[in-house]
This record gives structure tokens, C-alpha cells and sequence, in this order.
């Protein structure tokens, strides 16, 4: 099996295990016969073996399979890296203090409001952020299965939660689809939402800088992978 194809069945059994069991009726039809304990450690496990077959796979794997391109020492694309990181950390850290209407356990009234206003989904975008960046270096295949896994995972998951939630209906909550948008600024970029900075969480998005900074700087040490 070819190391490309290794990475990607490790993709295909984590979202497919999180889409399976977390559509509506079989979620639900499980919750029933297992109650929510039970459901909830039969989703960790599935989630958390998935997740490791993967991440082991990638490592033992990465930059492998065809090349089609190799920027890892180019400076230009290591900066860009830098920047767009920068941003997915913000997203990433600022999302968790801000509430959302859309989360598994509904935390905010469909407003937008502070990051919602730049994307109604800023942690799955940011997480997919976080892989389209590292494939402008990485460019052998099983580094675009990984990191392009990681960016259709997050998006198609954004997607998920959306039809979802569309599916209970309401005027309110139409409203808030309306009014956002899943990719970054295309609500405000569209005439459909205003950025108000002074709503964004500005403390929690600085902390997720600076452990984007943290990272960079440790990245060789940490995950074995040296860049320019």
C-alpha cells in the first residue's frame, strides 16, 4: 500500500467514523440504546483510534509518495506559511471564547457577533487554514493526503454542522445563515456583514498568536521536521 493511500485511509476512518456517528438519526438512535455516557465513549474511542492511526501514519510517512513540489527551504513560502498561521491561530483560540449557535452544546443566540461576523464556523476554519498552509511547502503526496485531509475534513465538517442545523429551521436562525458565511470575510466582502473590531476577542486571538510563535520556533524540535 502506498504511502499517499495509507495517509488518506487514516482520513477516511476519522471523518467518515465522525460523520457516521454523529448524523442526526443514528446519533440520536444510539444515545437511546446507549444513553449519552455510553454514546460519548464509543464516539471518543472510535475518534481517538482513528485519530491515531492517522497521526502515526502520517510521521512514519511524511514527505513521501510523488513529488510534486518541495518549497520547504524556499523563504518566500515559509512566510506566507508564518502569516496565514498567525491568522488560523487567531481563529483557532479567539473561537473558543466566543459563543456559537452552531457548537455541539449552543453557547450564543443567532447574532452575529465578533468572529461570526468573519466566518460562522472560525475554529473548522481555522483548523482548515491551518492545512491548506502547510501544503504551499509540502508538496509530496503523502503531505498533501495529510494537511489537504486536514482542510477537507474541517470544511466538509463546517458544511455538516450547517445542514444540520438548517434542518430544525426557525426564522431566527435562517437569518444568521444569511447574514454569515463559512469561508472567511465572504459575508463581508458580499454586502452581507460589517467587521466591527472592537467585537473581536482580542486577548484570547493574542494568545493564540503567540502559541503560533511558539510553535514556529520549536517546530524542528518538536515534530522533527525542519524548515527555512
Amino acid at each position: 500500500m502506498s504511502e499517499t493511500l495509507t495517509v488518506a485511509l487514516g482520513w477516511i476512518a476519522f471523518g467518515g467514523g465522525h460523520f457516521v456517528l454523529s448524523h442526526g438519526r443514528i446519533r440520536e438512535g444510539l444515545r437511546r440504546r446507549l444513553g449519552p455516557n455510553g454514546f460519548n465513549g464509543i464516539y471518543s474511542l472510535v475518534a481517538i483510534s482513528a485519530f491515531s492511526f492517522l497521526v502515526t501514519s502520517y510521521f512514519h510517512h511524511r514527505h513521501a509518495g510523488l513529488p510534486l513540489w518541495d518549497l520547504r527551504t524556499s523563504v518566500w513560502a515559509v512566510r506566507l506559511v508564518e502569516i496565514l498561521m498567525l491568522f488560523s491561530f487567531f481563529l483557532m483560540v479567539g473561537s473558543l471564547f466566543t459563543p456559537s449557535p452552531l457548537a455541539m452544546d449552543p453557547r450564543g443566540r443567532y447574532e452575529p457577533r465578533g468572529l461570526l461576523r468573519i466566518t460562522r464556523h472560525p475554529f473548522t476554519m481555522g483548523s482548515a487554514l491551518l492545512g491548506l498552509s502547510h501544503c504551499i511547502p509540502n508538496g509530496y503526496g503523502s503531505d498533501l493526503a495529510f494537511f489537504g485531509g486536514l482542510a477537507a475534513f474541517s470544511v466538509a465538517g463546517a458544511f455538516h454542522q450547517d445542514a444540520r442545523k438548517r434542518r430544525e429551521g426557525g426564522t431566527e436562525r435562517q437569518g444568521f445563515f444569511e447574514q454569515t458565511s463559512v469561508l472567511p470575510f465572504a459575508a463581508i466582502l458580499g454586502g452581507r456583514q460589517l467587521l466591527r473590531i472592537g467585537e473581536l476577542p482580542w486577548i484570547a486571538g493574542a494568545a493564540g498568536i503567540v502559541a503560533a510563535l511558539v510553535i514556529r520556533w520549536h517546530h524542528s524540535r518538536w515534530f522533527g521536521i525542519p524548515i527555512a
